[in-house]
């Protein structure tokens, strides 16, 4: 994870978009909590490794792998996760951080899936316990659209405020939010876009 102020910088020094992609290819999600509630925050998450977010009791990573496809989540009742849309630039861009939208290079086999739960071998892993141990994944098809897809999480996974139904996909888009389970909450940019998003900050 990178901070998005680091980000920025690169952006402003950055001759064009061009170079800035050249250094910066993939898509990103930008990490935004959704809830102030300090026991209920996201406590850690990980992206290539790296602990980003850190706020509370750091959850123990499960050390079950993708063979184990029980997806159950530690809490049963799911809610309505609300949306936090800031106008702000400064105030947003505080504390915010960003994962880039790529697979690990020692993380799970399944190449075409940028997965996303509790598992330690996931792309991101989120330690949340809100979160299912194998919650979804992202995906670019042939044609080069990017698709989420909910692997059956209990807590569920919405896409603007609409649920993605278990085990289904939805169309992904250039600047959608995505809330995983009631407490966490990304923003996701293509490249080009959040380049043109971090020199209007």
């Amino acid at each position: 994870m990178i901070p998005l102020e680091v980000l920025r910088k690169e952006a402003a020094q950055a001759s064009n978009e061009r170079e800035f992609l050249v250094l910066r290819p993939h898509p990103v999600l930008v990490v935004n909590p959704t809830d102030d509630d300090e026991e209920s925050a996201p406590s850690a998450i990980q992206f290539n490794t790296m602990k980003i977010a850190a706020r509370t009791n750091i959850e123990d990573w499960i050390s079950q792998t993708h063979e184990d496809l029980d997806v159950s989540a530690l809490i049963d009742d799911p809610t309505d996760p609300a949306m936090t849309q800031g106008s702000d630039p400064e105030e947003m861009i505080q504390g915010q951080q960003v994962a880039f939208v790529a697979k690990r290079e020692e993380g799970n086999p399944f190449g075409h899936m940028i997965t996303f739960g509790r598992v330690p071998n996931n792309d991101i892993v989120i330690s949340l316990p809100s979160v299912s141990k194998i919650h979804g994944y992202l995906h670019k098809d042939a044609e080069g659209n990017w698709w989420i897809y909910d692997q059956r999480s209990t807590n569920g996974t919405w896409l603007n405020r609409v649920r993605v139904p278990a085990g289904e996909r939805a169309p992904l888009f250039d600047g959608a939010f995505i809330h995983v389970g009631p407490t966490l909450g990304l923003k996701f940019y293509l490249p080009g876009t959040f380049y043109a998003y971090l020199k209007g900050l």
